[in-house]
């Protein structure tokens, strides 16, 4: 049989209920506690209340009593407060003072410091990058769009899951939260989304082929068998790294966010992690995958050392599972290797199931170490849910006629960025080769000192000056500034040099 945790009944303070002395009232909390209440089991018969309040309402007197007692195993102090309202016991409340052992240590508050500048400071680079590219209409919202509306689904399904009464608040929060949680995905979806297809564009095939309903696509079944197979090995790897790790040092797994605790608490601990899973990594995959380690590939020349920051980086976010925390956060930066190395070396659907299986699976976990059947009937639903997505993917790969020409599928934004790229490659190009025709020196003359300076303008190309030895102490200055602009406009240049040169030997009239 369970045991209660907490407790809140709702009851007007108009309501008229049978009154209760302060001795009866104590004793109908008590019988309470004793019935319901593990942590009651602490408490002897004689143990004194230590605060008590009587409460005067309308039509009724209710009453708030506290015992505060210890736990067998850590020590800890344990609180439990019980209010009565008029003869019915209306609140619960257990609290547990965390042992000084376990309280947050400096260097927990260090990295979260980190934490919150690393997403700050991606956040701030999103914001800049979506202004520039807004105008040059090179944002897509197509994709970002489909992937906020699934996550604000799951997202409504987690707290639905998760409230613990029904009613206009939880009606208010299944609305609003998910509509801002999601809107704000789809601006970040779509900023990080437009600087991957400029550093990668291949990386989107797989879910251009879902998004365009080309989904049952050979691509996307070998990014789906990839991305399980390779979060099952993260696991794996998650798993090998505490073993080793504990021979040399005390190590202990502390699930420190709710999520893992709402598991126990909800109807369907299924659900619930496979909704939580995919909002939390939505947001992890698309800041520090899509936009952080892209913006590293543009900075970063060695495939070792993008892998490596990307892999530090995510390791600093994680959800600090393991104890000693620095030592976690080198475990959780092996596992977060393994997602960077997906995207890098394969596609962002294999980076994103790889992430969204190994979170969901360690979730599930401590659902077969709490020994209760539905709990353990959960965890198979989990697995199952993973073995379903795996076939399908598999049967995907048999497939014969499909979709070969990727660039039909591809956005327009994504042909705006491909151009742009293009004739910054041009323009490249016509610096280059003017600043290669302009005079390497200044040339020195007696009385005359002088001093040349080019700085080319975004759109170069025509720029031009050269200095022409006339001979008998005369010096031939040329400044000239060629129609038109890029590589056609900066070859015209380099003709314009040559026929004034060559016409200088004859003349020495400009």
């Amino acid at each position: 049989r369970g045991k209660l945790l907490g407790l809140e009944r709702e009851v007007p303070d108009s309501l008229q209920l049978p009154s209760l002395s302060q001795e009866e009232a104590e004793g109908r909390a008590r019988a309470f506690l004793k019935q319901y209440v593990a942590a009651a089991e602490l408490l002897s018969d004689t143990a004194a209340v230590q605060a008590e309040k009587r409460i005067e309402q309308p039509r009724r007197v209710d009453y708030e009593f506290t015992w505060e007692t210890r736990s067998r195993v850590l020590k800890n102090a344990v609180q439990l407060k019980v209010s009565v309202a008029g003869d019915v016991v209306s609140k619960l409340e257990t609290q547990e003072k965390v042992p000084d052992e376990f309280v947050r240590s400096d260097t927990e508050s260090v990295v979260g410091i980190v934490i919150v500048v690393i997403y700050v400071l991606a956040i701030v680079g999103m914001v800049v990058v979506a202004f520039r590219r807004f105008r040059s209409f090179e944002l897509g919202f197509r994709l970002a769009t489909i992937i906020g509306i699934v996550t604000a689904l799951m997202l409504d399904i987690e707290l639905y899951l998760s409230a613990e009464r029904l009613g206009w608040s939880i009606l208010i929060a299944l609305i609003v939260t998910p509509i801002f949680v999601g809107g704000a995905l789809v601006l970040a979806w779509a900023v990080s989304e437009s600087v991957t297809r400029e550093t990668w564009k291949e990386k989107f095939i797989t879910l251009d082929l879902i998004s365009k309903g080309h989904g049952i696509h050979s691509r996307v079944g070998e990014g789906i068998v990839r991305g399980i197979a390779l979060g099952v090995a993260a696991l794996a790897l998650w798993l090998l790294s505490v073993l080793v790790a504990d021979s040399f040092v005390g190590m202990s797994t502390i699930h420190q966010d709710e999520s893992t605790v709402q598991l126990f608490g909800v109807s369907s601990a299924a659900l619930y992690a496979l909704g939580h899973g995919l909002t939390v990594n939505a947001y992890k995959f698309t800041i520090l995958i899509l936009f952080v380690v892209s913006l590293l590939r543009r900075r970063v020349a060695s495939p070792v050392g993008i892998i490596a920051l990307g892999a530090i980086i995510m390791g600093f976010t994680g959800q600090g599972h393991v104890s000693p925390l620095l030592v976690g956060i080198v475990i959780d930066s092996f596992m977060a290797a393994v997602a960077v190395w997906a995207f890098y070396r394969y596609d962002a659907l294999t980076s994103f199931l790889s992430l969204y299986t190994l979170s969901v699976v360690q979730a599930i976990a401590s659902l077969y170490g709490a020994g209760h059947p539905s709990y353990a009937a959960s965890g198979a639903l989990t697995i199952g849910f993973f073995a379903i997505l795996l076939l399908a993917g598999l049967l995907m790969l048999m497939r014969k006629r499909e979709i070969t020409d990727f660039d039909a599928i591809t956005p327009a934004f994504a042909r705006h960025i491909t151009e742009r790229h293009r004739m910054q490659q041009e323009l490249e190009i016509a610096r280059n080769v003017q600043m290669s025709f302009l005079p390497k020196a200044n040339p020195k003359m007696l009385e005359l000192d002088i001093a040349s300076r080019c700085a080319p303008a975004a759109e170069v190309g025509g720029d031009y000056y050269d200095f022409v030895d006339l001979g008998e102490g005369q010096l031939g200055v040329a400044v000239g500034d060629v129609s038109g602009k890029g590589t056609q406009a900066a070859f015209f240049m380099t003709l314009t040099k040559g026929f004034l040169r060559a016409l200088a030997q004859v003349s020495a009239s400009p």
